[in-house]
């Protein structure tokens, strides 16, 4: 069994001045339907999203980084190897050149053989 958990992050970079203008550019709307919409998504990818099924991960990454994207944000992946494995955390970024960082995180896989829609889906929805 491994070790690590597999990641998607939202970082936002502001100084300490926050105003009300500072994110207008970002189209994030929550919403109880987009909520549902991407729960349902993750936990409806054919194999579990365990570090053994790598290619369900690789699809639940290209998910998260269109919907970063969408929302005005930077999408990168941190991509490492583990046991012969590919796997990356999913970030986006938003005012990316400030000084000060505020990170916001979920999990987007799960443990064992399990849709992870109470902890690991909701998680990454909401983000």
């Amino acid at each position: 069994m491994t070790s690590f958990r597999l990641s998607v992050i939202f970082f936002i970079t502001m100084s300490f001045k926050v105003n009300a203008g500072m994110v207008n550019d970002v189209n994030i709307a929550v919403h109880p339907i987009n909520l549902h919409k991407h729960v349902k998504f993750l936990t409806g990818i054919a194999g579990f999203r365990n570090y053994q099924n790598t290619r369900s991960q690789k699809k639940i990454r290209k998910y998260i980084r269109k919907h970063f994207k969408q929302a005005g944000l930077v999408a990168k992946e941190q991509v490492f190897e583990y046991e012969g494995n590919e796997y990356a955390n999913v970030v986006g970024l938003l005012n990316g050149n400030k000084s000060q960082i505020i990170v916001i995180g979920a999990h987007y896989d799960v443990c064992g053989n399990q849709p992870g829609a109470d902890d690991n889906a909701s998680g990454v929805a909401g983000l």
